[in-house]
């Protein structure tokens, strides 16, 4: 009886195994706070409330979305708005970079000055020099939401993570709100 490939299995499956306790322990070193674990929280470092209007009912109608994987095609359609906004923000285009925000999100923050001073503050991280790494998107059971995590990390390896929300406005998305957190380096 040849033993090679019960040992290949043996290898393949302590691998896969070894890379699941990894990723198991990377995202407990690196949970969510409570305020920042779901698209449309609003805590601190957000760029409005992203409920894009919805609810009434008290609750966060973002908890109550069922999300997917997005198609790739839409992944990247929605990665290159994000870079979009990233590029006219670091340009110095400000109307530009809020022509890429939702109808609700260009409501609460009309004013130019008071969009670009408030992008400034809370998400000084988009004016950087920074390697960028997108996790997968992903899409609502509706297809009218979408939630792209974006990895940031400057040159001297601060780390954080900007999760764009956005919604769906005449055919393209719109990014709705924006949450900051710092990783650990």
């Amino acid at each position: 009886m040849n033993s090679r490939p019960i040992a290949a299995t043996f290898f393949v499956v302590f691998c896969l195994l070894l890379c699941g306790l990894i990723l198991r322990r990377q995202i407990a070193a690196h949970p969510l706070p409570p305020d920042t674990g779901r698209p449309g929280s609003s805590g601190q470092g957000s760029s409005g409330q992203g409920s894009s209007g919805q609810g009434g009912s008290g609750q966060d109608p973002w908890t109550e979305r069922s999300w997917q994987p997005a198609p790739p095609a839409l992944a990247k359609q929605v990665q290159g708005v994000v870079q979009a906004e990233i590029a006219a923000l670091r340009g110095g285009n400000t109307p530009k970079a809020m022509s890429y925000g939702s109808q609700a999100r260009r409501q609460r923050f009309p004013d130019p000055a008071q969009f670009l001073q408030l992008m400034q503050e809370r998400h000084p991280e988009l004016w950087e020099d920074h390697t960028v790494r997108y996790n997968p998107v992903s899409i609502d059971q509706e297809g009218q939401n979408v939630w792209a995590i974006v990895l940031l990390r400057n040159r001297s390896g601060e780390r954080t993570r900007d999760d764009f929300l956005m919604v769906r406005e005449g055919g393209v998305f719109k990014i709705n709100h924006i949450q900051t957190r710092t990783l650990p380096k």
